[in-house]
């Protein structure tokens, strides 16, 4: 990456996370945890959220929201992730759902975003698939990035070998069960 740098020559990225759903829960409450470990740092980061309850709670918490259109409008949706790209110079878009992939692998793929692309993958479906998501996690990102290795270990069981790597964020989780950032 060809990264803007500050004062001392550490780099600042300009991060957009997109996550999938309306609310947020578990999963959508690590990625605020580690926005706001990355603002702290000096980075920029945006969070697209697909759902309007979603966005609006993510802003109400101080971080830069970017509605995305759900699945019924994937050209909607297109459109939002190279409009929040160009708008806050993105360096790395990280995907939590396959469908926000499908969408930021499309949006590069038609040349209207150019950041680095990667899949945070925090939930295997216990089935196979259709080959779909494989489809999509081997050829779309630019590497698939896990949050736990026995959640790798249980994809590569299901599919017959492993894909992406295990990153751990290094930020503090909450008591199990609670949704609010810490």
């Amino acid at each position: 990456l060809d990264v803007a740098r500050d004062g001392a020559g550490a780099a600042v990225l300009n991060l957009l996370f997109l996550i999938d759903g309306a609310r947020i829960e578990v999963g959508e409450a690590q990625v605020l945890r580690l926005a706001s470990a990355l603002r702290s740092r000096g980075h920029g980061v945006v969070i697209g959220a697909s759902g309007r309850s979603a966005a609006d709670e993510i802003a109400s918490r101080g971080h830069t929201a970017q509605r995305i259109p759900g699945g019924s409008n994937p050209p909607g949706a297109v459109a939002a992730i190279a409009r929040a790209c160009r708008e806050h110079s993105i360096d790395l878009v990280d995907a939590h759902s396959l469908q926000m992939l499908l969408f930021a692998g499309i949006a590069r793929g038609l040349r209207r975003v150019k950041p680095a692309l990667v899949a945070t993958v925090d939930r295997v479906p216990s089935r196979k698939g259709t080959g779909f998501e494989r489809l999509l996690l081997e050829r779309v990102p630019d590497q698939a990035v896990f949050s736990s290795l026995a959640d790798r270990d249980q994809l590569a069981e299901l599919w017959g070998r492993a894909v992406g790597q295990v990153v751990r964020s290094g930020i503090e989780l909450p008591r199990p069960g609670a949704t609010e950032p810490i």
